[in-house]
């Protein structure tokens, strides 16, 4: 019998992002409708939002940790959901 390492999967953080944002659009039944980039002091955001059943916009903010890490997950959400990337300007 062999035992299973969960240390070994090593499932990239925008795919776990990607999982979690499809995951709570199927939840909760919304509708993707934009992906934004963040820079608050000193941490790097995704910005996912969706619009509820009620019409409501919903956001989901994810930290990326740096600014390649952003960029690449901004881009695989915009691919998997089929959105523009928007940047935030504070």
């Amino acid at each position: 019998m062999s035992k299973i390492d969960f240390k070994e999967e090593r499932i990239p953080r925008w795919q776990r992002i990607v999982d979690h944002a499809q995951a709570t659009t199927n939840l909760f039944n919304n509708i993707p409708i934009k992906v934004k980039k963040d820079f608050r002091h000193p941490f790097f955001y995704i910005v996912f939002q969706s619009i509820d059943r009620k019409g409501n916009t919903r956001e989901l903010s994810y930290n990326c940790f740096s600014e390649e890490e952003q960029n690449k997950t901004a881009r695989k959400l915009a691919e998997h959901f089929n959105l523009e990337i928007e940047e935030i300007t504070a």
